[in-house]
């Protein structure tokens, strides 16, 4: 087993490259193919050619429930039979499905933000799913046996919006308790409706535990490719029956805190040399939500500012720490202040260092409303990815282009050549979207989850069973890279009652099965200007990672 994981955060990709294709699989030979209920092909010959004895024919499903007869007796509405009853797949805020009905299909669900602000995030996690799908189906989909007449079982999952676009009976949006009371039927929806054994999503920290609250009772396996929060790994109800069901690709912000404590003596150093080595004067401002309070524990027990540990009790008039509440969620640490109490408490102390952990308010309320008032010497900035936002690179590029020198960030991801094959060669030949944290373990969870559907052959599929069935892709002697062309390999191993050693796009993914978590490094960003188009723009190539095993940074941070 490996000891390293790489977790794929954003891939910068230069403008001019050229996006290289791949129409079809890569065993197809141009015969004519089956469509599927998407418009899309199974990859299946028309005719079998075979010099083999025949199979014998496959029994029609008695009665009138299956997925053909359900949806048929529907409209063509998808619909699957549950519990020898009819149920249509689609809901108010589940209103799409990918992949090939037939009776035989393994049905699975994915949730994402497709509605609001974080709607092209969510698309671009939803589409890698696709993609998974469409090259599994494509390869003849999941075999349950070694024996040929055993025809592979083909995929197919229901999508849903973690951030509802359905307007209130009266016309509104939902927001608070009605998104998430929303987001909880979603859930059940999936759970107890379709009785779905896997979910991949959902897109924040704090969606993934609400959908979580639903599927763990009812012993669903849940994989988040994008929740990071701390608070995740303890979840109660996380593991059920001794397994644990919550899993995610997405790395703990227990590694980020790391790396930004890592960090933080560059940026004093370079105060000192300038103030002529006086005492730093650091502002230490963290949202008050899963994420920023799991980064800001981080900062506060390891972070040393001035030769002192920043932790209850050892503040002085040089380090303030305090929280800030911009959603309304519960507070997850103490002094906690609006974004307008926080700003006002930034600007009497005028530091000359400010960590600050939050997402889009962070932004549009704190730093770009101090930057406009801030005296010079300006503060430095050290940022976590959740504070990657176009509102940024919008405001350095209209004239402040200054403030990007005063910035250095976090993100989990050190590229791979796995990762640059998934996104360069297959994603963005179909979609053409920029690459986002995520999108990777998205579609690592989807081939994770055929692995593992192989591994279980014919046995009914579980949600603690799939879990089981996951701790089959760790450690074992075949290295199976994610993506079509290794799914031979892997599925024979699997099937032969082995193990594989998985290797995904966002990393080699070697999970501990009590936290269904892997280590992984974290790459330094800073912000550059694109030479063709003198915009400001987000820069992983900084020269500088932290290394999640060895605790350490490595490398020399430089930005162009």
């Amino acid at each position: 087993m490996r000891n390293k994981t790489y977790l794929l955060g954003v891939l910068a990709v230069s403008s001019s490259l050229a996006a290289l294709v791949m129409a079809c699989s890569d065993d197809g030979d141009g015969a004519a193919t089956n469509p599927t209920a998407d418009g899309g092909t199974d990859g299946s010959a028309a005719a079998d050619t075979s010099t083999e004895p025949p199979c014998p024919p496959v029994a029609a499903p008695a009665g009138d429930c299956s997925t053909t007869k359900c949806t048929a007796a529907a409209g063509g509405d998808p619909s699957m039979c549950v519990d020898n009853q009819c149920v249509k797949m689609k809901s108010l805020d589940c209103n799409e499905v990918f992949g090939e009905l037939k009776d035989d299909t393994v049905f699975f669900g994915s949730v994402f933000p497709l509605a609001g602000a974080n709607a092209s995030s969510g698309k671009a996690r939803r589409q890698a799913v696709q993609l998974a799908v469409e090259e599994i189906n494509s390869k003849g989909g999941v075999p349950t046996t070694a024996d040929r007449c055993d025809k592979p079982r083909p995929l197919a999952f229901v999508s849903c919006s973690d951030t509802s676009g359905a307007p209130l009976a009266d016309g509104g949006a939902p927001t608070g308790a009605d998104l998430t009371q929303r987001l909880k039927d979603v859930g059940t929806h999936l759970a107890t409706g379709l009785k779905l054994p896997f979910v991949i999503g959902a897109g924040t920290s704090g969606n993934t535990t609400t959908l979580a609250d639903v599927l763990m009772p009812n012993k669903v396996m849940q994989i988040a490719p994008s929740a990071t929060a701390v608070s995740i790994t303890t979840l109660p109800g996380a593991t059920q029956d001794g397994t644990r069901l919550l899993w995610r690709t997405a790395p703990s912000d227990v590694n980020q805190g790391a790396a930004m404590v890592a960090m933080y003596p560059q940026l004093e150093a370079a105060v000192k040399a300038a103030n002529g080595n006086t005492a730093a004067r650091v502002f230490i401002l963290s949202k008050s939500d899963p994420y920023g309070a799991g980064i800001d524990a981080a900062l506060r027990d390891g972070l040393t500012v001035n030769g002192k540990t920043v932790a209850a009790g050892v503040l002085d008039g040089n380090v303030k720490a305090e929280c800030y509440n911009a959603s309304g969620s519960t507070p997850a640490c103490t002094d906690v202040n609006t974004p307008a109490a926080a700003l006002a408490a930034i600007s009497a102390m005028k530091p000359d260092i400010i960590v600050l952990t939050g997402t889009a308010e962070a932004v549009t309320d704190i730093l770009l409303q101090y930057e406009q008032t801030a005296p010079t010497p300006k503060p430095l900035y050290l940022l976590p990815d959740g504070m990657r936002r176009a509102e940024l690179t919008t405001f350095i590029t209209s004239g402040a282009s200054e403030l990007r020198t005063r910035i250095r960030g976090t993100i989990p991801g050190v590229v791979t050549p796995l990762a640059q094959d998934f996104y360069n060669f297959r994603y963005k030949g179909k979609f053409p979207d920029q690459l986002i944290f995520g999108m990777a373990g998205a579609y690592d969870a989807t081939y994770m989850f055929a692995y593992a559907m192989a591994s279980l052959g014919k046995t009914p599929a579980t949600g603690i069973g799939i879990a089981k069935a996951f701790q089959n892709l760790v450690g074992g002697t075949e290295r199976v890279d994610v993506g079509p062309t290794s799914l031979t390999k892997g599925f024979t191993a699997l099937l032969g009652g082995g193990k594989i050693d998985f290797n995904g796009a966002s990393g080699p993914l070697d999970f501990d099965f009590a936290t269904g978590e892997a280590l992984s490094d974290i790459n330094v960003w800073c912000i550059g200007i694109d030479p063709n188009t003198n915009a400001a723009v987000f820069k992983d190539s900084t020269g500088q990672t932290y290394d999640a095993t060895g605790k350490k940074l490595n490398g020399t941070y430089t930005c162009q």
